[in-house]
This record gives C-alpha cells, structure tokens and sequence, in this order.
C-alpha cells in the first residue's frame, strides 16, 4: 500500500519540484527524464500501467518507458533487472 500512495502522490511531488526549481532558479529537464512504473502482474489495462498516467516537470510530459538501463543495469517495468 505504500506504493500505491506514493504513486498517488507523485503528481503533487513532481509540483513541489517546479516550484523549487522556479524559488532557486534550478533547471529540471523532462527531456533527459523518464517514467518507469513498476507494477505487480496484472495490475492495470493488460497489465500495463504505465501507458495509463502522465506525468509532468513543469509543462513537459515525462516519457512512459517499459524497460530503461539505470547503473549497467537495464529496469524492466516487471521490476526485473
């Protein structure tokens, strides 16, 4: 369950970001950002969730992504690695 409210709460968290960023002149760049939402089996319209949700940085859509390399390693949105 917490999760699930943390994903909840991501719009409001990446809003918090903005507006930090906007207070101290800080640059985020949706462009360089991606969105990989790791899900249990099943979960969501043929168990893929994350063509479901938007997420912004500022005005910018965050790109959803099913698999994406983090640290040498490639993150599969079944939580695989």
């Amino acid at each position: 369950m917490v999760e699930l409210q943390n994903f909840l709460n991501a719009p409001r968290m990446l809003q918090l970001s903005a507006e930090y960023a906007k207070d101290y002149d800080v640059l985020f760049n949706a462009d360089k950002s991606k969105c990989l939402i790791c899900r249990p089996s099943g979960f969501g319209v043929k168990g893929n969730l994350s063509h479901e949700v938007c997420f912004y940085i500022g005005d910018t859509v965050i790109e959803n992504v099913v698999s994406w390399p983090h640290l040498g390693h490639v993150i599969v949105n079944n939580g695989s690695d």
